[in-house]
């Protein structure tokens, strides 16, 4: 595959990848959200419960209560289907907002447009288009979607069909090999420590996330499969997704170890 169609694969999986995050973001605050809010937890309470993950907040949500009171709908009647809490972030009264790494430029600022960022506490909005996004916020898409890119190309030289990729049975393999890509790539961290294990030990929303990455590549890659075609190698050794996961892991410890001795 040319150098840059498969740059132009990993954005537009990229864009379709972040799609699906918001979309898994939304329905799993909505869940949460609502779980508690029904129990009676205030909203306060309840929106920051609804930000954490495995005992860890993540991001920042707000939802602008004030444009729901003035619009006369309560609290209630805004979680009362998902269809229509969806509606409400879609005209911007619910917001996951996340750090930035730096204050962005001020092209930056304005394509994001006022509601999106705020330069004194550096925080922008990410349930929005990816196009949109700023460059930080699209990294982590876009290095994973070349991975994803990578892992397609591997199995192509073997031969493996993207019939044969996109089977039920070939799913675990895919995700353990997703999965293995991104702990290679991130650094672990308190908020994300709990992802540094195997594929298997996941729980099934994160396991869903990564079969997603890849399945945003196929479909990019079904529009044209001749542009994206991959030759065929001679004498290559079988994928070995579990010796993949267990290099990963191995490598993640060897740093946690490096670190606890400087």
């Amino acid at each position: 595959m040319k150098v840059e169609d498969r740059n132009q694969l990993a954005v537009a999986a990229a864009s379709k990848i972040h799609e699906a995050w918001c979309e898994g973001e939304l329905r799993a605050f909505y869940a949460r959200f609502k779980a508690d809010y029904d129990k009676g937890v205030d909203i306060g309470p309840a929106l920051l419960n609804a930000c954490i993950k495995n005992g860890v907040k993540r991001n920042e949500v707000d939802l602008d209560t004030a444009w729901l009171q003035f619009h006369e709908f309560t609290v209630s009647e805004a979680l009362k289907t998902f269809e229509g809490f969806k509606a409400l972030f879609e005209r911007g009264v619910i917001t996951v907002k996340r750090f930035t790494r730096r204050e962005l430029t001020k092209e930056e600022q304005k394509n994001a447009g006022l509601s999106n960022y705020n330069p004194e506490t550096k925080e922008e909005n990410i349930l929005r288009p990816f196009v949109k996004l700023s460059a930080d916020s699209q990294r982590e898409n876009l290095e994973a979607a070349k991975g994803a890119v990578n892992v397609y190309e591997e199995y192509a030289k073997r031969g493996v069909s993207i019939s044969e990729l996109s089977k039920p049975k070939a799913q675990h393999a895919i995700g353990t090999v997703i999965h293995a890509d991104w702990m290679m790539r991130n650094e672990k961290t308190d908020s994300n420590s709990y992802l540094f294990t195997s594929y298997k030990d996941l729980d099934d929303w994160t396991k869903q996330q990564d079969l997603d990455l890849f399945s945003a590549v196929i479909a990019e890659i079904k529009k044209d499969e001749a542009k994206y075609a991959v030759a065929q190698e001679e004498g290559l050794p079988a994928i070995d997704p579990d010796e993949i996961e267990r290099i990963a892991l191995d490598a993640k410890a060897a740093e946690s170890s490096a670190g606890l001795m400087d």
